[in-house]
């Protein structure tokens, strides 16, 4: 029987290969199932559950059907493989744009933006996972399974941030997430297929089929396809270079020149170029607002180092800093003690008989049972990695100010929980009440 360079029986291989491009009832389930896994990791903007997905997605056995049929010249399974996987991009699509639609209020996580903006770095990576794929199927020492469950990073989540970004209307976005996929779509294939033909699966009986141009004439749709990807993420990667170049320039301009301004934070930083002209809008808290003289200083300096033409608005959030609070102490409300029971004392009259007289027993007087209420608790704003947090009128609500790390606040009464997030009613120094997640505070003992 014929083997490969690795010991295996190339027949075994291809029947290998071969069941695994067919629509099937696993398939079928386990592909709805990493969809369902992966649509809502990226909802709650977790990595963990998102790895989870590949370990169940099987789409990467028919763009391996693909590869082989194209090597080794059979239509029969490569049409059968193209079937499969069409089948297994629309199913793992409906089932997430169903999630989407029933989550539409979920915001954007981190998860769903990082799969938009695909560059060639995306496609360097898919090209090296389509080899390992194809060179562990054919090895007898590597489980294909687990260089599957790797490769599988690359097709379900973009697929499914594509459907989620379909059922919100935004269009531009996901045809972002499914560029995503459509490289790494075609980088996989044309490396299983190159590493196929390399290791012999291919039919050794007739010259074309076994020569480097007959292996490129049937794999030069795939190839040309790679090419304009390449072209296209390369200038994505570019582009985005050069913006985060210019975010970090302007970052490290704005933040040498905070000095002039007192206690000051910087927040956020907003970039958009229009016509040449950079806008900018930077977000910082001070205990004192800037002068107009001030913030023209800024831009100035700005605009010299950049060398660029720059139109800069100041948002100040101003600020209150206090020394640290001590809590005042618990004072517990005293529970009312027992009054004491009268009792009966007989007195009697110098008559010849004497008549007991009678007392009076009092009736005691029902006492107002105490109520507990409970004292606010201090607490400071911890959330260093954010520099802060927002203040929201109910929780998740409307944002209605902010407040820096360290700031002090009391923890009042009311608590909520919404999707397993704990949120809490404060009050800050300038007696504003508001809600913020309990996470960020810290108890000041």
């Amino acid at each position: 029987m014929t083997t490969n360079n690795n010991g295996n029986s190339i027949y075994d291989v291809r029947q290998i290969i071969s069941d695994g491009a067919s629509i099937s009832r696993s398939f079928i389930i386990m592909n709805a199932l990493a969809s369902i896994v992966a649509s809502y990791g990226l909802l709650v903007d977790s990595t963990a559950v998102v790895i989870g997905a590949m370990v169940i997605a099987t789409l990467l056995g028919p763009i391996t059907g693909i590869a082989l049929g194209l090597v080794d010249g059979d239509n029969q399974l490569f049409r059968r493989a193209m079937i499969s996987e069409v089948f297994g991009v629309v199913l793992v699509m409906a089932v997430a744009f169903l999630i989407g639609k029933i989550h539409a209020d979920i915001p954007l996580s981190r998860e769903i933006l990082a799969r938009t903006s695909p560059n060639i770095l995306d496609l360097i990576i898919a090209l090296a996972g389509g080899a390992a794929g194809a060179y562990a199927i054919a090895s007898p020492r590597i489980s294909a399974g687990l260089v599957g469950v790797a490769i599988a990073t690359a097709l379900v989540p973009p697929l499914a941030t594509s459907s989620i970004l379909l059922a919100r209307g935004e269009t531009g976005l996901a045809m972002g997430a499914f560029l995503l996929f459509l490289a790494n779509f075609v980088a996989i294939q044309v490396t299983s297929s190159l590493v196929l033909w390399l290791l012999g699966y291919h039919k050794i009986t007739r010259y074309e089929a076994n020569s480097a141009n007959g292996f490129l004439r049937r794999n030069i749709l795939s190839i040309v396809m790679l090419v304009i990807l390449t072209v296209v993420l390369g200038i994505n990667f570019s582009n985005t270079l050069e913006k985060q170049i210019l975010s970090t320039q302007i970052r490290q301009i704005i933040t040498d020149n905070l000095s002039m301004f007192p206690d000051a934070q910087l927040v956020e930083i907003t970039i958009n170029e229009e016509d040449s002209v950079i806008d900018l809008q930077v977000t910082i808290r001070t205990s004192r607002t800037p002068t107009y003289a001030e913030v023209v200083v800024l831009q100035k300096e700005i605009a010299t180092h950049l060398q660029r033409t720059v139109a800069l608005k100041l948002i100040d959030v101003p600020t209150v800093k206090l020394d640290p609070l001590i809590p005042p102490t618990f004072t517990p409300t005293p529970l009312p003690q027992p009054s004491a029971t009268p009792t009966y004392t007989p007195t009697s009259t110098l008559t010849n008989t004497p008549t007991p007289t009678l007392t009076s027993t009092p009736t005691n007087t029902p006492t107002a049972t105490p109520t507990f209420t409970p004292t606010p608790v201090s607490a400071v704003i911890d959330n260093f990695e954010g520099e802060g947090v927002v203040l929201r009128d109910k929780p998740g609500g409307v944002i209605i100010g902010t407040l820096p790390n360290t700031a002090p606040v009391l923890i009042l009464y009311q608590r909520e929980i919404i999707d397993g997030v704990e949120w809490v009613e404060i009050q800050d120094v300038l007696l504003r009440k508001s809600w913020v997640l309990y996470k960020y505070l810290k108890i000041v003992r």
